[in-house]
């Protein structure tokens, strides 16, 4: 399930004619060199660590310079692959930085990519796909899907599925159903977003721009782990001219439904969804009355993320083409100051997820960051929980951030420290959603943490903490 795009050829270039990656990776080597040498405390290391970067960097680079900020991930990587490795003492001077090698990055690339490939050549299809049956037009192909040998009726129905539903079905034995709800807490302005199974969103734009990335409309992907290994789920966003969507009978798979008009948030939506196995390619093909047939193969990136070191977590956020350049709402949700440690935690919604940053700055005045997204819960649904360690340059960690969606009927969280000490936050709201977070500095952890109602009773607590990452616990 390769795609050409995501291959390491000479010209890996940023769609629409922006910058490919040997010109991102010269021109940001001096800052990048800079940085490691803060970071290390040596030249050598610090060559050594800038240069992994890159690499991790050049890994992703197809994903990372149209979904992501190409800056941002590099300097990421780097101070996560530094923490707990940082030197005491100055950095030794150098008559001049060594030039970026550009030969030995791409080589480097080549072989983690070969690994790589090599492992996710074994084909594991685990998930399989139900549903009821759907009328559908006599020109059009029937719906089906070929799991091990056997046939099942795939198709996409809203019939008898309650208000919002889209789509519909049975995986691997268990039953799922996207909806498109109000995914903004209640008593604030309507936010329309597609979820699975009630959670894990994707908000809803009245102005897709259909036509920029793809002629079949605006996709988007998700999937589950270990909840549904082996399948992914998805749903389109099509132009108004639009009357079927079907895909190629790749692997066996067929799948073909007329776009469903749902209403949320007094907006229309015309939109078609499915579920499918991750061991195929997807083709997608759309037709009009109005213009040609067009087609869109989709990326293996997209229809099919999986974990990998520099990327560890994928499950429950949505994979979109527009994750950039889309609406997106941004707010501090908390501040402060602890032990001469100036500390900000700030959230970016929007279709890359709920990403949270947080940034500190020591006595010394050195400013410190980490950033990272978890998948957007609903109101109703479990909460996310993202966990932002911040390192630094010097041995030992300035502190840990902790941000958490909050659901409805949630009126404080409190946590206990692993000093014994207790702290307790209020959330804020960003855009209709709310929103807490706690800082814990130097070696301080966050042991526990519970979800208190208007009544002051705990509703659902946890220890189960992750030291980096996101997680989904709470109520819901």
């Amino acid at each position: 399930m390769s795609d050409p795009r995501d291959e390491l050829g000479d010209a890996d270039v940023i769609g629409s004619g922006g910058e490919d990656f040997g010109t991102f990776a010269a021109s940001r080597w001096p800052g990048l060199l800079r940085l490691a040498c803060e970071l290390t405390g040596d030249q050598s290391a610090a060559a050594d660590l800038a240069q992994a970067a890159l690499v991790k960097t050049r890994l992703a680079w197809w994903r990372v310079s149209r979904t992501g900020d190409p800056d941002e991930y590099v300097r990421r990587a780097m101070i996560r692959a530094s923490v707990g490795s940082a030197r005491p003492g100055g950095t030794r001077a150098a008559p001049e930085p060594p030039p970026v090698r550009l030969d030995q990055i791409g080589h480097q690339a080549r072989i983690i990519r070969s690994r790589r490939a090599r492992i996710l050549a074994i084909p594991v299809l685990a998930g399989l796909v139900a549903a009821a049956a759907v009328l559908v037009p006599r020109w059009h192909p029937v719906t089906r899907l070929a799991v091990l040998g056997q046939q099942a009726a795939v198709t996409n129905t809203s019939a008898g599925r309650g208000p919002g539903a889209l789509a519909g079905g049975t995986a691997d034995g268990r039953r799922w159903q996207l909806t498109v709800q109000d995914i903004a807490d209640p008593g604030f302005r309507c936010l329309p977003g597609v979820s699975i199974d009630g959670t894990d969103a994707d908000p809803l734009s009245a102005d897709p721009h259909p036509l920029r990335h793809s002629p079949v409309g605006d996709p988007a992907f998700v999937t589950l782990g270990s909840v549904l290994p082996g399948v992914g789920f998805a749903f389109i966003q099509v132009p108004p001219d639009i009357d079927w969507v079907w895909l190629d009978p790749a692997g066996g798979f067929q799948f073909g439904a007329a776009p469903v008009t749902v209403t949320a948030c007094g907006q229309r939506f015309r939109l078609v969804g499915f579920a499918y196995p991750l061991a195929v390619a997807l083709r997608i093909h759309a037709s009009s009355r109005d213009r040609p047939e067009g087609s869109y193969a989709v990326p293996s990136a997209l229809s099919a993320p999986r974990a990998s070191p520099d990327d560890p977590q994928v499950d429950g956020l949505w994979q979109n083409l527009d994750a950039t350049d889309a609406p997106a709402v941004t707010g501090t949700i908390a501040s402060g100051t602890v032990f001469g440690v100036r500390w900000s935690i700030r959230v970016t919604f929007g279709k890359a997820g709920d990403c949270f940053s947080i940034s500190t700055s020591a006595a010394a005045g050195s400013g410190l960051w980490q950033v990272g997204c978890g998948p957007i819960s609903t109101p109703q649904g479990p909460s996310t929980i993202v966990v932002l360690p911040v390192g630094s340059p010097r041995p030992g960690v300035v502190g840990v951030g902790y941000a958490v969606s909050v659901g409805s009927g949630i009126d404080h969280l409190t946590a206990e420290l692993s000093d014994g000490s207790d702290v307790s936050v209020r959330p804020l709201v960003v855009d209709g959603r709310k929103y807490a977070a706690f800082f814990t500095p130097g070696s301080l952890r966050m042991f526990w943490l519970n979800w208190i109602d208007a009544r002051g009773r705990p509703i659902a607590g946890t220890t189960e903490l992750p030291g980096y990452g996101y997680m989904q616990f709470g109520p819901g």
